[in-house]
């Protein structure tokens, strides 16, 4: 009778994770033409100089 036991590699949900999760479903479920628009609207946003 083996009675060896080995660790699991078991991890716990942190915030980045759900985050980076709930991010990947809502991108695979966006339409392609809104994805371009948004993609389109925040780097605009993010290089306006004003």
């Amino acid at each position: 009778m083996d009675t060896t036991v080995q660790e699991k590699a078991i991890t716990f949900p942190t915030g980045a994770k759900l985050y980076h999760k709930m991010r990947d479903l809502l991108v695979s479920a966006t339409p392609n033409d809104a994805r371009a628009l948004l993609s389109h609207l925040i780097f605009s946003e993010n290089n306006n100089p004003n």
